[in-house]
């Protein structure tokens, strides 16, 4: 006897039990029966749940990547304001916008309204950033001022003139100061007290060359620039202070001694759960506090023109590999893995990569790419000298010039 075929709407009703995962429902009535019938009401309401979530999801996703993959051919002001704000230096920080400057310092939200502000007397102000902690300090100057989201939370005065100071996400800082000959770095609190001075005779023989301070604070990376052997290198040291550390002689966790020795290591940064090394022919990503000496390494054979970090990422530029193209940039994870590898076309000043995007700019133009390396702006804007554009937001930038400040978007 022939197979009958199923109808349509039999089909239907199959792949539906199917996907939302029914159970084999017996003839008759009763409780069990009942019971089995609540059971696929539950399991078909969690089916469309999910079911539903993921689509808005894959929704959501495609239409960002269709926002992030659009070229753009113009841009349109948001909201302006007519005054030149040559005074005032500003830095993206956590979803808002540090506005700093001699007088003082104001915490902006996206629409440029001021959260709070705190007034100051600072020479030459420059702004450490760590997580929502920033510190204001005045470069060749002594004093520094430590924030966080709400306000202050800290201040001192340093001995001695500071070159360079970095902040954790604790609040303490280290300062690179002006010693004579030689760079003298100091630990402290937010409010001032002295941590720990940092290899005090080694740096008579040595100069700092570049150091970093991790974000819980229980750990100082630092690279000293000397002449080793008969070349001239960097010895690059962890410092740990964390109660381990205090059983250690000096809080050295651990040394590169030899590693560096025939290079120059201009720069270190913290980065989630270790330390981002950047030599002259690469960088190295050190995990948690260093202690182990485990590292990737990348190895670069042209010279690296800047060194960006951000959104999960370290992005590096180099000059370009033929006359088509000005520059190169290659983007990397901080497992050291490369993401992307792309041409740049601006002849830029300064360089930057928040909210997913990377933005290049020149006193008169602007370049914008994905972190895969999709342009998708390039063109001038016309709104005076360009000082500074800061992306908080898929396609929202913040814009300085010599004539005003405002929001703006692509078009």
């Amino acid at each position: 006897m022939a197979r009958r075929q199923k109808s349509m709407g039999e089909k239907w009703d199959h792949l539906r039990d199917v996907l939302e995962f029914q159970l084999p429902v017996p003839k008759g009535e009763g409780e069990a029966v009942e019971n089995i019938r609540a059971r696929n009401r539950r399991r078909a309401f969690a089916a469309r749940t999910v079911y539903v979530l993921a689509l808005v999801a894959l929704c959501a996703l495609l239409a960002r990547s269709l926002v992030s993959r659009h070229a753009y051919s113009g841009y349109e002001m948001i909201s302006v304001r007519n005054v030149a704000d040559n005074v005032s230096n500003y830095r993206y920080f956590n979803g808002r916008l540090l506005r700093y400057s001699q007088d003082g310092l104001s915490l902006l939200d996206t629409d440029l309204a001021a959260l709070w502000s705190q007034a100051y007397d600072i020479t030459q102000p420059v702004a450490a950033v760590s997580g929502n902690v920033a510190a204001i300090y005045d470069r060749r100057g002594t004093r520094v001022r430590v924030f966080n989201e709400e306000g202050e939370i800290g201040a001192f005065g340093t001995e001695l003139p500071i070159l360079a100071a970095r902040v954790s996400g604790a609040g303490n800082v280290v300062a690179a100061l002006e010693n004579g000959d030689y760079t003298k770095l100091v630990y402290y609190t937010p409010n001032g007290e002295v941590i720990a001075e940092l290899a005090e005779d080694a740096g008579r023989e040595e100069q700092v060359a570049a150091f970093a301070v991790s974000e819980d604070g229980k750990t100082i990376a630092v690279a000293y620039f000397g002449n080793y052997d008969t070349a001239s290198g960097t010895r690059l040291v962890f410092y740990d202070f964390s109660a381990a550390g205090q059983e250690l002689e000096d809080h050295v966790a651990f040394a590169e001694e030899e590693k560096y020795k025939n290079n120059l290591v201009p720069y270190i940064q913290a980065i989630p759960g270790g330390f981002l090394v950047v030599r002259d022919n690469g960088f190295s990503i050190y995990p948690g506090n260093g202690s182990q000496g485990e590292s990737v390494d990348v190895a670069f054979n042209g010279k690296i023109l800047s060194v960006v970090q951000g959104d999960d990422c370290i992005g590096f530029v180099f000059d370009g590999e033929n006359e088509e193209h000005r520059y190169r940039m290659e983007i990397y994870g901080y497992d050291g893995r490369r993401r992307a590898d792309f041409p740049v076309d601006i002849a830029y000043d300064r360089v930057s990569i928040t909210e997913g995007g990377v933005v290049f700019t020149n006193g008169t133009e602007m370049a914008v790419y994905t972190l895969d390396g999709f342009c998708t702006y390039h063109g001038k804007l016309e709104e005076g000298t360009i000082f500074d554009v800061i992306r908080i937001g898929p396609n929202r930038y913040f814009l300085v010039t010599d004539m005003r400040a405002g929001l703006f978007r692509l078009k």
